[in-house]
């Protein structure tokens, strides 16, 4: 097979910085150093929307007018006269005005434009009833911006809205808050018939009350010997509703009756369905969390014991270069970023939004990530937080923020952040597993389908490629090495590009004129590709199915792409292959009459 190897400098004088205006609006600097302590507190008012006299949806200000379509993660339904109750709780700010926009679900169809004359007001508090217009129809989704304009800018937030005289939405929301409440009683549990509703099977355990679901015991999803009682109030979302049909999930914290002080956050998700004059229970799950804090958890035998909980924790280490110890321990979890360091038997807090003890809901609004890029053994953090912004100079925006944390001064240093107006949830999907930052400052990442890098001393950002489909890149164990899929013709790609984020160089694998290439995977630092014919190709209503490959090969991608190994049968053709560890597993076939 000819095949040809091609190597490019990554240098910025080479490439055309991109506006990067469909991934991201701009790229913000901040050149000073804070501590967590000094990061500022939340400012913006709090919206709640309320439906028959109880709070359903806590809305969150935007600085930015998002991308209506992607911020739609609730849904309030209306009353029987299109009325809807909102809630602002301003926190000192000085509200100037208040509009409300009302439109077609995929955001091109503006139906109302309304500014709210009167409030109820009290401290801290204004309360409107929003007469929606009856140009909407019934049981359709609709979206509501609301604006609220302060002293120093508007601040825009989202829902989504739906009306209909036929829906059963009271009655499903009262059999998901009898249904809670009943957990919680033994007395109620029996009254109400639990056990009728569940599904219970041996597909869950019956110990772990971080996760219970509908195939649980009715002893788990009572809380069993536990016994917890409710702390605080029961905020509910509902996240899907159409006439009969409903989606919601409740949100509150609970404690131990042994145990004041540790508390437990809990989800309650319910899917419920009206019919025939009853409630089905269509699918329950309910999270239990244990808040984390130093202070309140217990290390044994070099172990944090976090408690009661089903989240992730991200954790990485750093060692010393002589004697190989553990010189540092980096780990996140909770919405909060920490470090160890066992020589000094010292634990710190480097990020968070929420401070201890801290009872402001704004900073309790865990629509954000950490991920942790780099530890060192000087003790220094590099890490990103992506999502929703809850305070400081970026509080109301969606975005990537990128920091430093210097342990010999104890500070936070933002290299750079960049804003999006999407949802925080698809910020979260799309932004890959993949972040580097090598010795020369450039950091590499992931978004969507592009990767780009940052000069962390300048700021000056580049999409090195558009072409990282998720499924049709790769990278490898020491994550320094990149592999995508290129070419003109989507169909048939005929390069493979490897980018070596140490140096900053791409290579590139070309092939054979009437061929094509086929990315595999990684073998520690030895990429895994295939080499296929064009004419080999299955196609069926004009679409490729199947990508023989006649050839595999592996090649050092850390050394000038030296081939290390070729395989190749005479009239064997390669369908798939499945890179595990250090085997290729391989599914061939030969080719029939047909």
């Amino acid at each position: 097979m000819k095949k040809t190897f091609k190597r490019v400098l990554l240098l910025t004088a080479v490439f055309l910085i991109v506006v990067i205006a469909a991934v991201v609006t701009a790229i913000y600097q901040n050149r000073g150093r804070e501590s967590q302590g000094t990061l500022q507190a939340a400012s913006y008012p709090l919206i709640r929307l309320i439906y028959e006299g109880d709070n359903y949806h806590e809305l969150h200000g935007y600085t930015e007018k998002m991308d209506p379509v992607s911020v739609r993660d609730s849904i309030t339904p209306l009353n029987e006269d299109r009325t809807l109750t909102m809630r602002i709780e301003t926190y000192g700010q000085q509200i100037r005005s208040v509009s409300y926009q009302i439109r077609s679900l995929d955001g091109s169809h503006l139906i109302e434009d309304t500014q709210v004359a009167s409030f109820q007001q009290q401290e801290n508090e204004m309360t409107a009833n929003l007469q929606i217009s009856n140009l909407i129809e019934e049981n359709k989704e609709y979206i509501l911006m609301v604006e609220v304009d302060t002293d120093s800018r508007p601040i825009y937030y989202y829902s989504r809205i739906i009306y209909g005289e036929s829906m059963y939405t009271t009655e499903l929301l009262n059999f998901v808050k009898e249904f809670s409440n009943a957990t919680f009683d033994s007395g109620l549990a029996a009254d109400f018939g639990i056990a009728n509703y569940l599904q219970t099977d041996s597909s869950i355990g019956a110990s772990d009350y971080s996760y219970t679901n509908i195939h649980s015991t009715r002893a788990m999803v009572t809380w069993g010997d536990w016994k917890p009682q409710r702390v605080g109030e029961v905020s509910a979302k509902i996240t899907e509703l159409s006439d009969t049909q409903m989606s919601v999930v409740l949100t509150y914290q609970i404690q131990s009756q042994d145990d004041e002080i540790l508390l437990y956050d809990v989800d309650e998700f319910f899917c419920v369905r009206y019919r025939n004059d009853r409630v089905y229970l269509l699918d329950y799950a309910r999270n239990v969390n244990q808040e984390f804090s130093v202070s309140q958890s217990a290390m044994e035998n070099g172990s944090l014991l976090l408690g009661v909980t089903g989240r992730d924790c991200q954790v990485q280490q750093a060692e010393g270069e002589t004697d190989k110890t553990v010189k540092l321990v980096a780990f996140a979890y909770d919405g909060q970023l920490w470090t160890y360091q066992p020589e000094k038997n010292e634990m710190k807090q480097i990020f968070s939004f929420q401070e201890e003890e801290d009872s402001d809901v704004r900073h309790r609004y865990k629509e954000y990530e950490i991920q942790i890029v780099h530890a060192a053994e000087n003790g220094n953090v590099d890490f990103m937080v992506y999502g929703y912004m809850n305070r400081g100079d970026h509080e109301g925006r969606v975005g990537i923020s990128f920091y430093r944390y210097i342990e010999e001064e104890g500070s936070l240093e933002e290299k750079f952040f960049i804003p999006v107006t999407v949802s925080s949830q698809m910020l979260r999907t799309d932004l890959g597993e993949l972040t580097y930052v090598n010795q020369n400052d450039m950091c590499y990442f992931l978004y969507g389908n592009s990767i780009y890098s940052v000069d962390l001393t300048s700021g000056e950002c580049v999409e090195v490629t558009n072409r990282a489909q998720k499924g049709m890149y790769a990278k490898n164990d020491r994550e320094n090495l990149v592999a995508w899929q290129d070419g003109e013709d989507e169909n048939f790609p005929d390069r493979i590009q490897v980018l070596n984020m140490d140096s900053g160089e791409i290579t590139s694998i070309t092939a054979a004129e009437g061929e094509y290439v086929k990315l595999e995977d990684f073998i520690q630092n030895d990429l895994v590709y295939g080499i296929g014919r064009i004419s080999d190709a299955v196609t069926e209503s004009g679409m490729v199915t199947e990508y023989p490959m006649y050839a595999l090969e592996i090649v050092d991608a850390d050394n000038q792409m030296a081939v290390e190994t070729h395989y190749e049968v005479s009239g064997i053709y390669i369908m798939d292959a499945q890179v595990s560890e250090s085997q290729i597993s391989m599914k061939r076939a030969i080719k029939g009459a047909d």
